[in-house]
């Protein structure tokens, strides 16, 4: 993988600049800078469960589900997806589908700690 400095064609810094926007509760500009990252490649993973992050924070469950079944459809042990939707079903009371979700990361072989763990082990 190589780190581009351009940021006008680098999906990497427009994920940056996504994350950036995102913790500082422009939840939709980040939205925007992850869709151009995603225009540049579109199966980055990151910047597909980082923008389903975003929907989240901004309440929208419904997007921030599309962008993480996205990233499961490529990748489908993807952890930080699983985490997010996990943490979002149970943040809207869908308590038995994070938990079934947890039990799913488990039985997917990831290792005590892992991000697609943490948190979820409460439940």
């Amino acid at each position: 993988m190589t780190w581009h400095y351009d940021d006008d064609h680098d999906d990497y810094a427009d994920d940056g600049q996504g994350l950036s926007l995102t913790s500082s509760g422009r939840c939709l500009d980040g939205v925007k800078a992850y869709q151009q990252a995603l225009e540049i490649d579109p199966g980055f993973k990151e910047a597909l469960a980082n923008m389903g992050q975003a929907y989240k924070e901004h309440a929208d469950s419904q997007m921030a589900a599309e962008c993480f079944r996205k990233v499961l459809k490529i990748d489908n042990r993807h952890a930080l997806a699983r985490r997010l939707w996990g943490l979002m079903r149970h943040g809207l009371g869908n308590h038995r589908k994070a938990a079934m979700a947890s039990i799913t990361n488990r039985k997917m072989g990831a290792a005590k700690g892992s991000p697609c763990l943490t948190n979820l082990d409460i439940l």
